[in-house]
């Protein structure tokens, strides 16, 4: 049979192996819970980054249906320019203007305007 000093042996050896364990559990279990709080701490400012997003989100529609708008009345003014250019065109080819370009021309003169 083994003798005590064997048995106290082997329960040391054991009893390293077993503190041995213990550590690397409880060291395990340090990272694990320092990871958690990571990860909570991520998930948190995940959220946040989502909800600004969402708010940016909000902005840039916003932002782009005044652009929409802008672009709707920049070519309306433009369509206007144009119809105006061509209702200025037809009038000063007209037959009435050209006949009455003298006497307008006689009054600007004397008003001190332009002669067109």
């Amino acid at each position: 049979m083994n003798s005590k000093a064997e048995k106290k042996a082997d329960f040391s050896i054991w009893n390293s192996v077993v503190n041995d364990r213990i550590v690397q559990f409880e060291d395990l279990e340090r990272k694990y819970r320092d990871r958690c709080r990571k990860n909570e701490a991520l998930a948190e400012e995940n959220e946040n980054m989502k909800e600004q997003m969402e708010r940016v989100a909000v902005k840039a529609d916003a932002v782009y249906m005044e652009l929409n708008e802008k672009k709707a009345q920049i070519q309306a003014l433009n369509q206007e320019i144009t119809d105006l250019k061509q209702w200025i065109f037809n009038m000063e080819n007209s037959f009435c203007w050209r006949i009455t370009k003298p006497i307008r021309v006689l009054l600007n003169g004397i008003k001190g305007g332009s002669t067109k």
